[in-house]
């Protein structure tokens, strides 16, 4: 039987109203021809809704394929912001890495080798004056290497943006261009100064080291500007440049000199003649920085200080920094030196000359215990390098206040000696004793390792805290990773100490270390070219 159901609509729409649909006083629906009782019962079975039964069944199972959908987007979520942070840290810390060891490479280029690397000298002022760096207390106490916190790193190289032999230039200077300058006049005294002849595109901030080197090559000094130069409008002029006078520091391994501010050494005749040149000289500290800014979450930094006032506002603080990588937390620095090729060589070694921990030549690698070089001749225990001098005279047949290597009056910073010999000999018989020292001038190369995170929290799991209940805080890792001598350090909620402050247990981490060949250290005198 073929059953006829018509809307309303098709009656309005002028179809035959003699088959349309109606319905009855219960509301069950009627045909026209008429439906028996048995068709309407049959109707109203095929047409009914569903059961409560049957919503709540149909409601649970899509519940629980909506829970499992929302489950695998979650877990695909979270395991695409871990990798995005992994590779945030992976970004910075290869970032980092590569311009600590660029700097590292340049160390000691042009300069005294003895210099390339300072340990004792720069406390984070500019020249004599009082600085203010966020963070500095480290760097205001000399401490560049720690075993329970980061390191420090400060090197020097001349700039290598220069050139002596150009066609343009200065009147009597038109070979030199760059941060390179004709000396015209020195002054010593209580207001000591160099007059140069400072083209107009010339810029000298406050703080910056010169090298004053006479033709010769042999007869030099570095000075310390204490007030930036005004360059003319154009052209060329001789221009003062008022410089410090010797700097006093107090560090670990006493008061002492700095060797960068020695202006009372322009004394030598050769200093005033005009093929006298200054180089400019640029000093890097390479440190961890906090911004603070957010106190919840504060950000670290590697930061370059390069102790100058870059802004011209008469300090030095931190708006003359410059931020190298993002969210670096570690920096860690080692330093490897030629006592380890000496050992090589089958030499006779005294254990004079073994100082570090455990004497094996690499300095701020060992778990626990802070190692720290010094080029200071007057260091004792635990520093030592004064009775190491001593042996290493005794051994080159002269007196520790005889030897010339030690006579500070025959150049700038003269002491100890490194251009008698080679770095290292094949006959131990041919190896000078300065060689053994644990001195800076033996630095053969740096190990460099960094920590990098993540930018943003991106942790995962659940971490317990010792006395607490679980943390509500997630982390991948309880623990920093041993890096040189800094032991593993705890992240988790309970740690303390200066990595507590950054937080650093909410964050993806990422290792890098690296080795740098320090190559520079190797010369054997210095060039005016």
């Amino acid at each position: 039987m073929i059953k006829y159901i018509v809307t309303v609509q098709s009656v309005m729409a002028g179809l035959d109203p003699a088959i349309h649909e109606d319905f009855d006083a219960r509301g069950w629906p009627a045909l026209r021809p008429a439906m028996t009782r048995t068709e309407r019962i049959q109707y109203i079975k095929t047409n009914r809704g569903f059961t409560l039964v049957e919503v709540m069944v149909a409601a649970g199972l899509l519940a629980f394929i909506l829970a499992a959908a929302t489950a695998v987007m979650v877990s695909q979520n979270a395991t695409y912001v871990r990798e995005q942070g992994l590779r945030e840290a992976q970004e910075q810390g290869r970032e980092a890495l590569d311009y600590l060891e660029d700097a590292v490479r340049m160390a000691g280029y042009g300069i005294d080798p003895q210099l390339a690397f300072d340990f004792d000298f720069y406390n984070c002022n500019l020249g004599s004056t009082t600085g203010n760096i966020t963070q500095s207390s480290n760097c205001a106490l000399l401490r560049r290497d720690s075993a329970t916190q980061m390191d420090e790193l400060v090197l020097y190289f001349r700039d290598p943006s220069y050139s002596t032999s150009v066609t343009t230039g200065c009147v009597g200077a038109t070979n030199l261009a760059g941060n390179v300058w004709q000396v015209t006049a020195v002054t010593t005294g209580a207001s000591p100064s160099v007059t140069l002849n400072l083209p107009s595109t010339s810029s000298i901030p406050a703080g910056s080291i010169l090298q004053v080197m006479c033709q010769d090559a042999s007869t030099y000094t570095y000075v310390t500007v204490k007030t930036a130069p005004v360059p003319p409008g154009s052209g060329c002029a001789s221009t003062a440049v008022a410089l410090e006078a010797p700097i006093s520091v107090a560090g670990l391994t006493g008061t002492v000199t700095s060797p960068y501010s020695r202006s009372d050494l322009l004394t030598s005749a050769c200093f005033s003649m005009t093929s006298t040149r200054a180089f400019l000289v640029d000093r890097e500290r390479f440190f961890i920085h906090q911004d603070t800014a957010n106190a919840l979450q504060p950000r670290p930094y590697l930061m370059l200080d390069r102790g100058i006032d870059a802004n011209g506002d008469g300090a030095l603080d931190d708006l003359d920094l410059l931020p190298i990588a993002a969210d670096i937390e570690d920096l860690q620095i080692a330093y490897v030196l030629e006592q380890v090729g000496i050992l090589q060589t089958s030499a006779s070694m005294t254990a004079a000359y073994m100082l570090d921990s455990n004497a094996d030549g690499v300095w701020g690698n060992t778990s626990g215990v802070s190692e720290q070089l010094t080029a200071n001749s007057a260091a004792t225990t635990p520093y030592g390098l004064a009775a190491t001098l001593t042996a290493a005279n005794t051994a080159a047949g002269a007196t520790s206040s005889g030897a010339a290597c030690l006579n500070v009056s025959l150049a700038a910073f003269n002491y100890p000696c490194v251009m008698d010999k080679a770095s290292l000999e094949l006959s131990s018989n041919l190896v000078h004793p300065y060689r053994w020292l644990p001195w800076t001038g033996n630095i053969a190369a740096v190990r460099l390792g960094v920590i990098a995170r993540s930018a943003s929290a991106t942790a995962q799991g659940t971490q317990n805290v010792a006395g607490t209940a679980t943390s509500a805080l997630s982390f991948d890792a309880h623990y920093l990773p041993a890096l040189e001598n800094r032991a593993q350090t705890d992240i988790s909620l309970s740690a303390t100490g200066a990595y507590a402050t950054m937080k650093p247990g909410q964050y993806q981490h990422s290792v890098y270390a690296g080795a740098v060949r320090a190559a520079n250290l190797s010369t054997n005198g210095l060039y005016t070219f």
